[in-house]
């Protein structure tokens, strides 16, 4: 966060609430990753080394939202009122202090710091890191508090250049790609700053930064950052993530009832496989027991049982063998067919009465006709 500088906490110049109300006041937030340069870049806005704790770590110093207010004479002799909020940093090397915890504490104190609202987020990025994937992560988070609406409002402050090695900041931002893209979205405002110079070249710094800020101003017409802006973010944010999980509630049921459906399928298909495997059992068995020709008339009587004909219609079929026609003792033909049914009358010879009846004899040796 530059270099070290006594912790001791010295007040600002402040100026008081009268004048407050009559100077033309500009309200800036400055945002970043822990250990980029926030402090020190706040520092140098008002011009004092103890404003902020600065000191270098991987922890952040900042615990809490801190307002610093200075009085200054702008580049039209005019007054102005400047007040700067330092923040917490993002990836915090302490667990206590995660992304979220940080986000509530910037959300929840910046905007009573700032009121009516903020004219500037100056997000701070040093050049002496290289740019990881934890920041570019910084970016992104930043962009998901805010919204992109805040990007109208953002600068980027590059600190550290004067430990660049002869590369400007631009060749710094080239080897990038996600800030590049992140400082295009912001209307390509980048700012070098150097946090180590003091006296006039640090008012000279300080007031091109504060020029910039008062141009981005300007094109804004003037309006600023405010609360409600932040809450009908996260209220349209909170109705986004209700639509995410309603959708996949119903993507969810779409696939339970999808599952329901196969497994249905499938046990029918496992019914008909079972109710056919036996059916090929039982014809099977009836051919053991009758000899072969006889599955053509067994399947016609289970036909029957699952039909609307009924079984008394099947209940004697004949079949064909290969034993000789010839006479019978008992007054008919031999036709040298035999029944093929399920009862006692199973295999009994079927004879043909000289008027043409069909019939086989019982065990009592009567004639018992065949229905055609």
């Amino acid at each position: 966060r530059g270099a070290p500088v006594d912790t001791k906490r010295q007040p600002v110049e402040r100026y008081n609430e009268h004048q407050t109300s009559s100077l033309k006041e500009l309200r800036i937030v400055l945002i970043g990753k822990t250990g980029h340069g926030k402090s020190s870049t706040g520092n140098s806005l008002l011009h004092s080394s103890t404003a902020f704790c600065a000191l270098e770590s991987g922890s952040s110093i900042t615990r809490k939202c801190e307002v610093g207010k200075v009085s200054y004479t702008d580049n039209n002799a005019q007054l102005r009122a400047l007040t700067v909020v330092d923040t917490p940093g993002f990836f915090d090397t302490d667990p206590n202090y995660t992304n979220d915890v940080i986000k509530k504490q910037i959300a929840s104190q910046i905007f009573e710091m700032t009121t009516p609202g903020v004219h500037a987020f100056l997000i701070v990025v040093s050049s002496t890191i290289r740019f990881s994937p934890e920041e570019k992560a910084t970016i992104d988070f930043i962009r998901n508090i805010f919204g992109d609406k805040a990007a109208q409002y953002c600068i980027v402050v590059l600190t550290g250049v004067d430990r660049l090695q002869q590369k400007s900041p631009e060749e710094f931002v080239n080897t990038a790609p996600a800030l590049k893209e992140f400082i295009q979205i912001c209307g390509n405002r980048l700012f070098a700053m150097n946090n180590t110079l003091v006296g006039e070249s640090l008012k000279t710094k300080t007031k091109e930064l504060i020029k910039m800020i008062d141009d981005m101003v300007k094109t804004n017409n003037g309006t600023y950052y405010t609360n409600a802006i932040y809450i009908e973010i996260e209220r349209q944010k909170e109705e986004d993530e209700q639509n995410r999980k309603e959708e996949e509630r119903r993507k969810k049921k779409a696939e339970e009832d999808a599952l329901v459906a196969r497994i249905r399928e499938e046990e029918r298909k496992k019914a008909e496989e079972r109710e056919r495997r036996i059916r090929e059992e039982e014809r099977q068995r009836a051919e053991q027991r009758n000899g072969p020709g006889t599955s053509f008339d067994f399947m016609r009587y289970l036909t029957s049982a699952f039909g609307a004909t009924s079984i008394n219609d099947y209940a004697y079929m004949p079949h064909s063998t290969s034993r000789p026609v010839s006479a019978s003792p008992y007054g008919g033909r031999l036709t040298g067919e035999y029944m093929s049914t399920t009862g006692a009358a199973n295999g009994r010879a079927i004879y043909e009465g000289p008027k043409g009846g069909r019939y086989h004899i019982t065990e009592s040796g009567n004639r018992s006709y065949i229905r055609k």
